[in-house]
């Protein structure tokens, strides 16, 4: 199956909305953060699935995790890739 095929069906099937409460389930953990955030990252790009995102509140827990793990650089760093702040993401 192709990467993108899949990204498509996973959307299908709620991840994001899985991400969410999954990130909710333990916020205090940054690398549980991480984790979600390289994965929201992925699907930040496309419209469909960033307005699926906005319905859900995802971008203001994104921010959230933000703030309370400043001093994280995964948490930093990925956060900013999911607003687009760099050019490049290797995860992309």
């Amino acid at each position: 199956m192709r990467k993108v095929g899949a990204r498509i069906l996973l959307f299908e099937d709620g991840v994001l909305s899985r991400l969410f409460v999954v990130m909710n389930l333990d916020s205090d953990n940054a690398v549980l953060q991480v984790a979600c955030l390289k994965v929201l990252v992925s699907y930040s790009n496309n419209p469909e699935y960033y307005l699926k995102m906005d319905e859900l509140g995802i971008p203001n827990l994104v921010e959230r995790v933000m703030v309370e793990h400043g001093e994280d650089p995964g948490v930093q760093r990925f956060g900013n890739f999911f607003y687009g702040k760099h050019t490049y993401c290797p995860v992309l």
